[in-house]
């Protein structure tokens, strides 16, 4: 038996060099450059199951799924759940008169058994003396084929304190097939004796995905 040395094997490596993650992606069945979790360079299942047990996912795209946000949840029953959040810009006239129209908004949804929940509030310097809407628009490779208000449920809404609800609705997204984009478009309407009527809205992608 031939004992293998540090010679060996750096002889070895002039004939049969040692190549890169990014290199043997590039053979047949890699891709050109390593997972990025974007669009076009998506992370696979077992990539984000091992970065999701580590807690270093911070949100991507994976194959299959479509854009996992970092606070995903996928329970063993197969209902997916995510959140969303952030702060829309803007600033408006009313009756002449300049008004901030930034605001907080926040919500979620879920996906089970093919369809999708989804729920939304938002949070203004108006506090809680507005008047809320919303939609969900369906996109399908990239033209829009539905739009779906957010409605009030009888039994109400629970949100945190400051918030408050836009609205939820549900529908089958087993039925769009292609590139499927989900977003969420939502504001408010504001009445005040000394401004007048103002009015703002935000619109978010919450979900994108090859069906």
């Amino acid at each position: 038996m031939r004992k293998v040395t540090r010679k060996s094997l750096d002889e070895l490596a002039k004939v049969m060099p040692v190549l890169s993650e990014m290199e043997q992606r590039s053979f047949i069945g890699g891709t050109e450059y390593p997972p990025s979790g974007s669009h076009t360079q998506p992370y696979t299942w077992e990539e984000y199951d091992r970065m999701v047990a580590s807690g270093n996912w911070n949100g991507g795209y994976i194959v299959g799924f479509g854009y996992m946000s970092p606070d995903v949840v996928i329970t063993g029953d197969q209902r997916t759940t995510s959140s969303f959040s952030g702060t829309a810009l803007g600033y408006m006239f009313a009756e002449g008169v300049g008004v901030s129209a930034t605001f907080a908004y926040k919500g979620g949804y879920a996906i089970e058994g093919g369809n999708m929940y989804v729920s939304t509030a938002i949070a203004t310097r108006f506090g809680t003396d507005i008047q809320t809407a919303g939609e969900v628009l369906i996109y399908v490779n990239g033209m829009q084929v539905n739009c779906i208000p957010m409605t009030h449920p009888s039994g109400g809404m629970i949100f945190e304190s400051g918030f408050v609800p836009v609205g939820e609705t549900n529908f089958n997204l087993s039925q769009y097939s292609g590139y499927v984009e989900v977003k969420v478009r939502f504001g408010y309407n504001y009445a005040n004796n000394g401004v007048g009527n103002t009015a703002t809205h935000t619109e978010e992608t919450i979900y994108a995905s090859y069906r």
